[in-house]
């Protein structure tokens, strides 16, 4: 979007959701004042209860031997895992080097229904990926750069069943979402829609 403020030209802004309450409500018809939503490690909607709820999720998954199904199909019951792996492929494949320390949000209805997407299940949210696709950046290894830094994706990780999903995951995104024809058309259309703008 282009700004000006009383007739005077401000430039080039990008306008992005807040991810609060009325987000969540809006987007998947959940219900408002019934969201916790976490961002990198504290509560940015909710209370110290809900704080607990949320390490307490984080602890079930780090301190389990996820190698065990049993135990996976536990964690299985506190998280969405589809939403978890598709954050981890998306995250992972795109190098994001200010992940995972930073950028991590997550969020759940507090009393589950039988709604979609209301089942109570923690699921993330994707944001602030600028850092990412840096090739000089990016170790070659970036999986275990990651697994070392995050207990929560070393610990699934040890789950057969979790890598063969996140494998496929990848896979699925180099094929139909990052192949470079269709990024490099994205790329060059976006670049004129900002050239004239931009001024280059």
């Amino acid at each position: 979007y282009q700004l000006f403020l009383d007739g005077e030209y401000w430039g080039v802004y990008w306008l992005t959701p807040r991810f609060k309450e009325d987000y969540f409500a809006s987007k998947y018809g959940v219900r408002d004042g019934d969201v916790i939503v976490t961002k990198v490690d504290h509560i940015e909607v909710g209370d110290d209860s809900d704080y607990k709820v949320y390490k307490d999720m984080l602890c079930t998954i780090a301190d389990s031997d996820l190698s065990d199904e049993a135990n996976y199909a536990r964690v299985c019951e506190l998280v969405d895992m589809e939403s978890w792996i598709d954050y981890y492929a998306i995250e992972l494949y795109i190098c994001n080097t200010d992940w995972p320390g930073n950028n991590r949000s997550l969020w759940r209805v507090r009393k589950p229904s039988d709604q979609p997407d209301a089942d109570g299940k923690w699921r993330w949210v994707l944001f602030d990926v600028n850092l990412s696709m840096d090739t000089a950046r990016a170790d070659n290894d970036f999986i275990n750069r990651t697994t070392k830094r995050d207990p929560i994706l070393a610990s699934l990780y040890d789950n057969e069943t979790f890598r063969k999903a996140l494998k496929k995951k990848m896979v699925e995104l180099a094929r139909n979402n990052f192949y470079p024809e269709r990024v490099n058309a994205f790329v060059d259309e976006y670049a004129g829609r900002m050239r004239h703008v931009m001024g280059n």
